[in-house]
């Protein structure tokens, strides 16, 4: 929607900098740059509703995780109806040194002020889905439709919770996904694509979903 991280760098599109500039200081102004382009993008934004909101960035969201929540807000309040936020799951390198990085912290906050659920599609990469706040009612998803998440750590519960809400969700992707419960229940009367990724050894899961068309479940050695 804005250009990704890696657009930037592959077709120059930042200042010209010095060969002898360090990783972090390249990191610092792909984030700088990545940035300034989408807070230009929602300022000068005029039209009252998003369709969809979408954003690959190439680096860890930490480089960005002060500024997603505001941008996200934007796009709820215009009645978002397709939401991807695309981070990279690659380790973090300074000088060959590993860094641990934050990851973004999906903001459930966000839909429980909405009246409106509009949401038809969500899809994370290397986002965290921490327990709802108190109150939360996932009614606020119940026109969700398609759901992917990938390398996303999955609350005590999470599916079953979710999916009790969600009585029309049709695509469910979960890729590379840590769960902590080892027993995980799918329950989907409108499920009709069921994709799980190499799930953690020793996950079992009860899948009633009556009107599955598609289903893969698919364990990598590697």
């Amino acid at each position: 929607m804005f250009g990704s991280a890696r657009e930037m760098l592959n077709f120059n599109t930042l200042p010209d900098m010095p060969e002898s500039n360090t990783k972090e200081l390249v990191m610092q102004r792909v984030r700088n740059e990545f940035v300034r382009r989408v807070d230009q993008f929602i300022q000068h934004f005029q039209g009252e509703k998003i369709d969809s909101f979408r954003l690959a960035f190439d680096l860890p969201a930490e480089h960005i995780n002060a500024n997603m929540d505001r941008w996200l807000s934007v796009a709820v309040a215009k009645g978002v109806e397709g939401i991807d936020i695309l981070f990279s799951n690659k380790p973090h390198f300074i000088d060959d040194r590993k860094i641990s990085v934050k990851e973004y912290e999906f903001p459930f906050n966000l839909f429980s002020e909405s009246d409106d659920p509009t949401l038809r599609h969500l899809s994370l990469k290397s986002s965290i889905l921490d327990h709802p706040p108190p109150g939360f009612d996932f009614v606020r998803f119940r026109n969700l439709r398609s759901l992917v998440l990938e390398g996303t750590p999955l609350p005590d519960n999470f599916p079953a919770c979710l999916l009790s809400r969600c009585s029309f969700l049709e695509e469910l992707s979960l890729r590379y996904c840590c769960f902590t419960n080892r027993n995980s229940i799918i329950v989907g009367p409108s499920l009709r694509s069921l994709e799980i990724l190499n799930p953690p050894h020793g996950l079992k899961f009860h899948i009633s979903a009556s009107n599955i068309t598609y289903l893969k479940v698919f364990w990598s050695s590697v």
